[in-house]
């Protein structure tokens, strides 16, 4: 910035505008600009000097001593040295300008503006990448808004919570990452267009979008607190979802059908069992000896089904597609000290094959 500020004001000549080093030239622009203003000529860029730099040429004013400082270099110019991307989106949601762009939640970039297309469809979000990180953007590389909370459904029923961060969270923003198969890729070109999903889960999916779910058959008394598209979790981790339901040809009982994502469908064994994971389960008093039992936040807030296998010895064979299993109201703390050995395929390396038994 003082750089700009010198060359603007003609005291530096023939600057590298981007470098942070104080060199001889730009000690003795200062020290020509400190002359110019009646400054004390030393070359120290100290209060006075800043309130003089912090003035336009020929204004009036008081100095500003106060500045907001930035957690990264400016980047939203166009015409700058970063990695100019569009990012193309159904809606633009919790996006706006300024907004920062993350990869492995470290600011790389921003959002430097957005508009419609021309057919009034879709929303195209201009990002640049700073320099120094332009590499890690790949031809093939992911991106998904990681702003703020997406909530879909009602807010204790059927709701679908994400968090990128307390940052993102806070802030708002945009995050990326490259699949590892794809990381030797060909770089991103400046103006590459990607698509921008709607959140972490949603952008993951195109990884398994060539192979098929594992459909399994829940039976359960009751609906519950169940829901279409609530998450199924596994050690607190999704791996699925509930595709739908509905009412047993007896009437008696209530069939929820899931759906596995195929990496994650080794872990659903003969002996595997599910419950419930939506809701608070409190014992004895609110205030005293209370012993509350959850699957995690997110499944108190968004509904869920949980699952756990026994151990290796106790597991059973691979489930097949379509195979039943009772839904269980709630959690035995027995289940949740299962840690059984099961491998899975590189969650950047889906395998067309089903992964090898452990």
């Amino acid at each position: 910035m003082i750089r700009e500020r010198l060359s603007i004001t003609g005291d530096l000549k023939s600057a590298i505008l981007t470098s942070d080093v104080y060199d001889a030239a730009l000690v003795k622009a200062v020290k020509e600009f400190q002359a110019q203003h009646g400054l004390t000529v030393d070359g120290i860029i100290g209060e006075g000097t800043i309130a003089a730099m912090n003035r336009s040429k020929g204004s009036e004013g008081k100095p500003k001593y106060e500045f907001s400082g930035l957690s990264m270099p400016p980047i939203a110019n166009s015409g700058s040295a970063g990695l100019a991307l569009k990012l193309v989106a159904d809606q633009l949601g919790a996006v706006k300008e300024g907004d920062q762009v993350y990869y492995r939640k470290v600011a790389v970039g921003r959002i430097s503006g957005f508009e419609l297309t021309g057919a009034g469809d879709k929303v195209v979000i201009h990002a640049e990448i700073a320099p120094q990180y332009a590499h890690l953007v790949r031809k093939n590389s992911v991106f998904w808004n990681a702003g703020g909370i997406d909530i879909h459904g009602g807010l204790l029923s059927g709701a679908q919570i994400d968090f990128e961060s307390l940052q993102s969270l806070l802030a708002g923003g945009v995050a990326f990452y490259t699949p590892e198969q794809e990381s030797k890729s060909q770089p991103a070109g400046r103006g590459e267009t990607f698509k921008l999903f709607t959140d972490l889960h949603a952008a993951q999916k195109i990884e398994n979008a060539d192979q098929p779910s594992l459909k399994v058959i829940l039976r359960a008394d009751r609906l519950g607190s169940i829901t279409k598209e609530n998450r199924v979790f596994y050690r607190e981790m999704v791996v699925g979802k509930v595709s739908g339901y509905e009412l047993a040809a007896t009437a008696d009982h209530v069939l929820i059908y899931v759906d596995i994502e195929h990496r994650f469908a080794p872990l659903v064994r003969k002996n595997s069992l599910f419950w419930n994971a939506s809701g608070i389960d409190v014992h004895f008093g609110l205030f005293s000896g209370a012993e509350i039992h959850t699957e995690s936040l997110k499944s108190i807030l968004a509904g869920g089904i949980a699952f756990a296998t026994p151990d290796e010895d106790h597991m059973g064979q691979r489930a097949q597609q379509n195979a039943t299993f009772t839904l269980y109201p709630k959690v035995k703390d027995e289940w949740l000290k299962w840690t059984p050995k099961i491998r899975l395929a590189p969650a950047s390396q889906i395998q067309t094959n089903a992964a090898r038994q452990p």
